[in-house]
C-alpha cells in the first residue's frame, strides 16, 4: 500500500519482452525492474534493485541507443533514455570491466 502511485500506460515497462532481443544483449525488462525496485520499494528493501542490476550479464551503459527496442515497445517507452537513467542510478559498470 505504501508504494501506491498513479501510473499511466507508457510510464512503466510492462515486462512483455517485445523489446527483445536487444542487439547489445541487454535484458531491458530486468534493467527496468531493477530501476523500479530501487526507486519505489521501501527504503530498507531498495538494495534488492541494485542487487538485481548487478546480477545482470550486461549493464545499461552497453546501450548503443540504436532505437530498435523503441520501435517494438507497445508502451512507447523511450528505452535508451531509461537506460541512461539506470546508469545514473546504479553507476557506470562498463568502465570497470
Amino acid at each position: 500500500a505504501a508504494m501506491k502511485k498513479e501510473m499511466r500506460y507508457g510510464q512503466l515497462c510492462l515486462g512483455c519482452g517485445y523489446c527483445l532481443p536487444c542487439s547489445h544483449d541487454l535484458e531491458i525488462p530486468k534493467v527496468f525492474r531493477a530501476l523500479y525496485m530501487h526507486r519505489q520499494y521501501p527504503e530498507d528493501q531498495r538494495a534488492m534493485g541494485k542487487e538485481l542490476y548487478d546480477s545482470l550479464g550486461m549493464p545499461a551503459d552497453a546501450c548503443a541507443a540504436c532505437g530498435e527496442c523503441v520501435e517494438r515497445c507497445p508502451a512507447g517507452i523511450e528505452i535508451p533514455e531509461r537506460m541512461k537513467e539506470a546508469v545514473r542510478e546504479f553507476g557506470d559498470r562498463q568502465a570497470g570491466r
